[in-house]
């Protein structure tokens, strides 16, 4: 493992290098190596360190060249998880010079593989860290903190280096300085990821059968909330769709499920899901997850959101602002119609 000189993160999450001389003499070291070196992944290696070092050292047009060669020569070689540290490190470089849209692309990129790639948790606790700063960058910090929360969890539960878990617990720190919520700390909200699949279904039948049957009837509230879990279906919406769970306890105890349409020139999103356990009932928890929606829309540049509101939740979404726009109606399952309004939200 190729050891760098020491670095410092300022309270904009900037890293910089501690003794810019020493960082100098590092990038020299490794370029004499660099010409000698005959392995490719060992290449691939040095190629990467040296982006990164270059990025830290504010040498952005040279970082952006040795990283694109990274790219280009773990292509070669179908190194997937070569391929996404090589685009992670790269968009972090695009994201140093504020150029958001290239940095995102790379983001989605190395998104999509890690989806579909056998790889390392520790490559995923890099991707969403990274991706985090990406959104704190640009000032949506609710967005950050989801993504902070996610890198976290994953770097203590790897024991992961102390210098990784302090840097995510300074993101999550620097966010809570900018963001005004009063939420029980023992609360997290964070990114969905594949492992939650089943602990999400639970706390969704949970939440049907011990809070909306009050407001549904018996036929509805047994075909609703008497499905068993099926991974073809959870799955695939924690990987392409904005998801988030409401972790408390190390328990899931909540979640949303948003979907972005683009029809035309019109950009909507449809909320499928939002529902949290009697656990943290009245904590505020889903104006905490509505905001987080919101905002996540505001970046994406969405229009209006759509939902079927279930009875329960009717009021709740009227008083952030939603309202019906259509007669009550729903989802027809095992021929019983589960009743809903249709409610749309405008940014």
């Amino acid at each position: 493992m190729i050891e760098f000189p020491k670095s410092v993160f300022d309270t904009n999450l900037k890293e910089l290098p501690l003794i810019f001389t020493e960082w100098e003499l590092f990038c020299d070291q490794q370029t004499q190596i660099l010409k000698t070196e005959t392995e490719n992944s060992q290449t691939i290696q040095i190629l990467g360190s040296l982006g990164s070092a270059k990025k830290i050292m504010g040498f952005y047009s040279e970082a952006e060249q040795y990283l694109l060669r990274a790219i280009s020569l773990a292509t070669i070689e179908s190194n997937d998880n070569k391929i996404i540290q090589s685009q992670i490190q790269l968009a972090d470089v695009y994201r140093y010079q504020k150029k958001f849209d290239q940095s995102e692309v790379l983001f989605e990129l190395a998104k999509a593989l890690l989806n579909h790639s056998k790889n390392s948790e520790i490559l995923s606790g890099s991707f969403y860290q990274h991706y985090g700063k990406f959104y704190f960058d640009q000032n949506f910090y609710k967005i950050a903190n989801c993504y902070f929360e996610l890198a976290l969890k994953i770097r203590q539960k790897l024991n992961a280096p102390a210098d990784q878990i302090e840097s995510t617990i300074l993101a999550l720190t620097e966010c809570q300085k900018r963001l005004s919520e009063n939420m029980n700390q023992e609360i997290k909200i964070r990114i969905a990821e594949i492992s939650d699949a089943e602990n999400i279904h639970n706390a969704h039948m949970k939440s049907i059968n011990e809070i909306c049957i009050k407001d549904h009837t018996a036929d509805e509230i047994r075909v609703w909330g008497g499905r068993s879990y099926n991974p073809e279906i959870r799955i695939p919406a924690i990987q392409t769709q904005f998801y988030l769970v409401v972790e408390y306890l190390g328990n899931i105890e909540g979640f949303c499920q948003l979907k972005i349409n683009c029809t035309n020139d019109a950009r909507t999103a449809y909320l499928y899901a939002l529902y949290i356990t009697p656990t943290i009932l009245k904590q505020k928890i889903g104006y905490a997850m509505m905001s987080r929606i919101i905002e996540y829309c505001a970046f994406k540049k969405i229009q209006e959101i759509n939902l079927t509101s279930s009875f329960t939740a009717f009021n709740f979404y009227k008083k952030i602002g939603f309202v019906q726009n259509g007669e009550m109606g729903g989802l027809i399952r095992d021929g019983i119609l589960i009743r809903g309004y249709p409610m749309k939200f405008t940014i």
